[in-house]
């Protein structure tokens, strides 16, 4: 992997939605940017009855090669919290693909020497938390 490359990577997380929510985001992204770094998809959860062990739903965007903007989803179950974690410019961009779909909520960002991780909320347009 390159320099240029691993700098347009973004990575994306979800912990603790139902894989609906977590299809409905990845479903988003993969629009956006087509060529997702991992080729499977976004996996099969593993069942865990302890709510204190949330599933992490978790893929990584290559931003460098835009795609077409997705379409809203039906519905979310709830807010889903994102952490992106990635170069600034290329967390702005998923950030703004997301924001075309969804109501965008950010809860806060931390800078590191090259790279930055901010987290969101997501929720569906016109229904903000």
């Amino acid at each position: 992997m390159t320099t240029q490359q691993s700098s347009a990577h973004v990575g994306v997380h979800l912990v603790g939605c139902t894989q609906q929510d977590a299809d409905a985001v990845f479903d988003t992204l993969e629009a956006a940017f087509p060529l997702p770094l991992d080729p499977h998809t976004h996996g099969t959860p593993v069942a865990r009855p302890d709510p204190e062990h949330p599933t992490v739903w978790s893929m990584s965007f290559d931003v460098r090669f835009p795609g077409r903007a997705a379409t809203p989803p039906e519905r979310l179950d709830c807010p889903v919290v994102v952490d992106l974690f990635g170069s600034k410019p290329p967390v702005d961009r998923v950030r703004e693909a997301l924001a075309r779909v969804f109501s965008v909520e950010d809860l806060g960002s931390v800078p590191g020497d090259q790279e930055m991780e901010a987290r969101l909320r997501l929720s569906p347009l016109g229904r903000e938390r």
